[in-house]
């Protein structure tokens, strides 16, 4: 019988990138396992179809959980008795659909969020795992590690809102939160305990970070070559990727640094700039382009808003260099592994969450307030983005492009 093995890594982008090596070390060396995938939505295409994710289970946010966990035996009740309440309002439900009557809009959304916990749950405990790995470390992706059933459950000790409490197998990598070890790295050390439990003579030293990506319909690929085309520009000139955008405040370089650069690498590079972005990067990315078309270069292709993950993937596989803040688009360039990938580092740890392996590189001032790890800027100046020149940026992507 096959052994079922449940990773929890929910969110965000980026981080779900980190943990892929995990599940490509489970494939390569526990070939037989099955994989379960426990992920949040918005990343949920990078594991849909991947190679080394036999089932995805989606979780649909913190309203399927209790506000405030007691105790386990506590909240394993509270999931009992909120099933059981699910079963008697689905029965009065369609006991009034039956008598032909509507359910106001309120009752209806009730209901359906109440459905989606019962489907979440339904599905998440339709596998018996014989072992969980918790890859993110909070209250939530502990208690679910717990909820899983599995026996044996691994992940990090000394994580946040203790959460290796529902470990049996917690993983001691000292500082869990400190700067100087990457965090694939990391996360490849849940791969040796789990060598461990099962009691595998596989050699620590083989262990190295791969990164499954699912593959590409060709209708993706034709598309995001058209766009690369649509310009006109001639095929031997270098697509570079531009990424601005990220979420919090302390990670974002400003706008001005950005068009700074863009007009550099127009002028002392033969290429064309993708400026690509989520749609809340749709306004700032858009003064980029009129900025950047207001030079009088007309190379430039704004993305932004119309990629899904998969369009990524296709894109960053046509990709010379791809330079962005950090970012989950950002680290999934790196995962594709076509191009050199620079990341601009405010508040982050860039030796802990920098762009990973030879063909990454991070920018930073290094001040003595970096890296803070804060989402705003505990000294009110952000110095560690707004003091970092266009020029000081494009000299380093020089240096490490053309070595």
């Amino acid at each position: 019988m096959s052994l079922e093995i449940l990773i929890i890594r929910l969110s965000a982008l980026g981080d779900v990138v980190h943990t892929l090596p995990v599940a490509a070390a489970i494939k390569r060396y526990v070939p037989d396992a099955k994989v379960t995938w426990l992920v949040q939505s918005l990343a949920a295409p990078l594991l849909k179809d991947n190679p080394a994710v036999d089932n995805l289970v989606i979780f649909p946010g913190k309203s399927v959980l209790p506000g405030s966990v007691a105790s386990p035996p506590v909240v394993n009740s509270i999931f009992k008795r909120c099933l059981g309440f699910l079963r008697r309002l689905n029965a009065r439900q369609d006991a009034r659909l039956a008598d032909g009557s509507s359910p106001t809009l309120a009752h209806s959304n009730s209901l359906s969020s109440l459905k989606l916990m019962h489907q979440f749950w339904q599905e998440f405990k339709s596998r018996k795992y014989d072992i969980a790995i918790d890859a993110q470390g909070l209250l939530k992706s502990g208690f679910l590690c717990w909820l899983s059933g599995a026996k044996k459950r691994i992940g990090f000790a000394n994580t946040r809102e203790w959460a290796d409490k529902f470990l049996t197998h917690p993983v001691d990598v000292g500082d869990y939160f400190g700067h100087d070890i990457h965090i694939i790295d990391l996360n490849l050390k849940l791969i040796i305990k789990l060598f461990d439990v099962l009691g595998s003579n596989v050699p620590t030293t083989w262990l190295n970070a791969q990164f499954p990506l699912p593959a590409v319909p060709e209708d993706t690929k034709e598309r995001v070559q058209s766009w690369l085309t649509t310009s006109g520009q001639p095929k031997e000139r270098l697509n570079i990727i531009l990424i601005p955008g990220t979420t919090w405040d302390t990670k974002i370089w400003p706008l001005e640094q950005w068009e700074e650069l863009g007009r550099l690498l127009l002028e002392n590079n033969n290429c064309q700039l993708i400026v690509c972005g989520g749609k809340a990067e749709i306004t700032t990315n858009k003064k980029l382009e009129k900025h950047l078309l207001a030079s009088g270069r007309q190379n430039i292709i704004n993305l932004t808003g119309k990629t899904n993950l998969l369009d990524l993937i296709a894109l960053f596989e046509q990709a010379q260099i791809v330079i962005g803040a950090d970012s989950g688009p950002m680290h999934l360039a790196c995962a594709v592994g076509k191009s050199k990938v620079i990341g601009i580092y405010g508040a982050t740890p860039w030796k802990r969450n920098g762009p990973y392996g030879k063909n990454g590189h991070a920018i930073a001032l290094n001040l003595d307030c970096q890296p803070c790890f804060e989402k705003k800027c505990p000294l009110h100046t952000l110095a560690c983005l707004k003091d970092l020149s266009a020029e000081k940026v494009e000299q380093e992507i020089n240096a490490f492009v053309y070595k």
